[in-house]
């Protein structure tokens, strides 16, 4: 369940909760952790590789969901501010999935699955909230965060997010999983629309 679900109080306590999380998360010094063989990742050389592999597809998808993710993978890569070479720790699988969530209190208790964490561009962390819990609730930790520039760093996220679907595409074939395609290309669909 995601904060939509939740009453206007909840909701607010639990993106305190997330914006006190990722903050604590992200001023972890990175040099130890590092140090220790956390894995490092490049958003913006993942997002290019991942274009060259979308490519591979151009005969295999249909036209316009093609055509709607080359632009969008064209338009990601030549906006420089979208560049970020600060790498901070994050939880990177902040969906609200991985909340627990303790209804007799109204407040999360805890967040599991720390298996994808990783020193990356800090904008990635947000990447699930605003696929999973929704562009209302991402502005409002953004917000309690202090965080500059909101509405830039939606609109990245926004790309990230077709990123994220062309990536279950991708991976649908080498993992044998045909479901992942279909939903991923029915969320690139809907998307595509919604852009007009």
């Amino acid at each position: 369940s995601g904060p939509s679900e939740l009453d206007e109080p909840t909701q607010e306590r639990v993106a305190v909760q997330i914006a006190r999380l990722i903050t604590e998360l992200q001023s972890v010094p990175t040099a130890p952790l590092r140090s220790k063989g956390l894995p490092e990742a490049d958003l913006h050389a993942d997002v290019t590789e991942q274009h060259g592999a979308w490519h591979g597809l151009r005969s295999d998808l249909p036209q316009g969901v093609f055509d709607y993710v080359e632009r969008r993978f064209q338009e990601y890569l030549a906006e420089p501010t979208f560049y970020r070479e600060e790498r901070r720790f994050i939880h990177a699988d902040l969906s609200p999935d991985h909340w627990l969530f303790d209804a007799a209190r109204g407040e999360l208790s805890g967040i599991i699955d720390f298996g994808d964490c990783e020193l990356c561009d800090p904008d990635y962390e947000y990447l699930y909230l605003l696929e999973d819990a929704g562009e209302a609730f991402t502005r409002r930790v953004l917000t309690l965060q202090g965080a500059p520039d909101i509405d830039a760093r939606l609109c990245k996220l926004r790309y990230l997010v077709t990123f994220d679907h062309a990536q279950g595409v991708l991976a649908s074939a080498r993992y044998g999983k045909p479901e992942w395609r279909q939903e991923c290309l029915e969320a690139l669909e809907a998307e595509r629309l919604r852009a007009g």
